[in-house]
């Protein structure tokens, strides 16, 4: 498989080895040859031969349309190819994520079976397992994140990064002045094969990634205080939040409370007082205490 940068333009148009410019051009050169003469034949009485005379344009739309069909469908490969590509990367590092958390589940699992015997740091051999397993919970992580880290830089440093890096050494990117001459001087380094990548370097494609090193023991301890600050928090939130769903719940029990108060008042009947002492006197009569 041929690989190469789509903005080497004049390499891709001139290149003799995988393209098939040249095989239909000596097509496509006696089509026209036909054509002409046909045309020739057709136009001599009028004198004008080298006029074309078109009276239906079926042949124009007909190439309209299949040209059109022609770049719907490979826009549409490229769409399906890149997401197709986005799922398998997604894909591939699910799978390592549930590898790593089934297997630090067991590893917890029987760390915690240790911990059930309240007398294990008595027993030289538990203790050993259990350094044992803490060690283990550790290499799997370095791991994990180093096979990560590489299938990251193998995903952003692929052939396609390769080519499009020799473009900008040696391609029309590099220089627009003398593009030829480097075009000239570095013709088979633009469009390879892809196995040749595997032996030739001109971008230092081969170098490993600048690692940053890391203290997992400190790192872990560091992601554990966070982790009980955060659950300190969230208890904090979590108590405010029920304080205030009681009062809320208080609020609504003594608006209810005052509503069924003021509707019994408003049941019972009005006791009118007199306001003279005669009439008070005489009220006092009729309805003794």
């Amino acid at each position: 498989m041929l690989v190469y940068d789509n903005h080497e333009r004049i390499r891709i148009l001139l290149a003799l080895r995988g393209s098939v410019l040249y095989r239909v051009i000596p097509v496509g050169f006696f089509i026209a040859v036909i054509t002409t003469a046909v045309n020739v034949y057709l136009t001599r009485e009028e004198g004008i031969w080298w006029k074309p005379r078109i009276k239906n344009p079926w042949a124009a739309n007909m190439l309209g349309t299949a040209i059109s069909f022609a770049i719907v469908y490979r826009t549409s490969i490229a769409w399906s190819r890149y997401w197709e590509a986005a799922q398998q990367s997604h894909f591939m590092f699910s799978k390592w994520a549930d590898s790593f958390t089934q297997l630090i589940s067991f590893i917890n699992t029987a760390d915690r079976t240790i911990e059930k015997d309240p007398n294990w740091n008595t027993k030289p051999e538990v203790v050993d397992k259990k350094n044992k397993l803490s060690d283990l919970r550790y290499s799997l992580a370095h791991n994990f994140s180093l096979l990560s880290a590489m299938g990251a830089h193998r995903l952003t440093h692929g052939d396609m990064a390769r080519m499009r890096r020799r473009s900008e050494k040696f391609g029309i990117k590099s220089s627009w002045l003398c593009f030829l001459h480097k075009l000239i001087l570095h013709w088979d380094k633009l469009i390879v094969n892809r196995q040749d990548l595997r032996y030739n370097d001109y971008t230092g494609a081969f170098e490993m990634p600048r690692f940053r090193v890391f203290s997992l023991k400190q790192t872990c301890e560091e992601v554990r205080a966070k982790i009980q600050k955060q659950k300190r928090v969230n208890k904090a939130t979590s108590t405010m939040e029920a304080l205030r769903a009681g009062t809320s719940v208080m609020d609504s029990m003594m608006t209810a409370l005052r509503s069924k108060s003021s509707a019994v008042d408003e049941q019972q009947p009005k006791i009118r007082y007199p306001r003279t002492s005669h009439a008070w006197r005489r009220w006092r009569a009729a309805h003794p205490m």
